[in-house]
């Protein structure tokens, strides 16, 4: 969170983007090269993959805002546009 809070003040309204390329989960549905994926990262590095939810109360927490979450197939990685919060 506090990269992205770094980031905030050299954006600008309506012109600047932050795109994040991870992967995002689904909540139900997941296909079994994703959960395998978090299970490693869990069994390896106590971490793990984050949905869509856990994205945006992120990047929301740093004061930006998921403008849309890219994703060209399931279980492969997606790109996630941030930007500032409109007034």
């Amino acid at each position: 969170m506090q990269i992205l809070q770094n980031l905030a003040p050299a954006l600008r309204p309506g012109y600047s983007k932050i795109l994040i390329n991870d992967f995002v989960i689904p909540n139900i549905g997941a296909v079994w090269a994703a959960t395998a994926m978090d299970t490693g990262m869990m069994a390896l590095g106590s971490v793990k993959e984050r949905t869509e939810e856990d994205w945006r109360r992120l990047v929301e927490g740093a004061g930006l805002r998921v403008r849309k979450v890219w994703e060209v197939e399931r279980g492969s990685e997606s790109v996630i546009e941030v930007v500032l919060p409109e007034d």
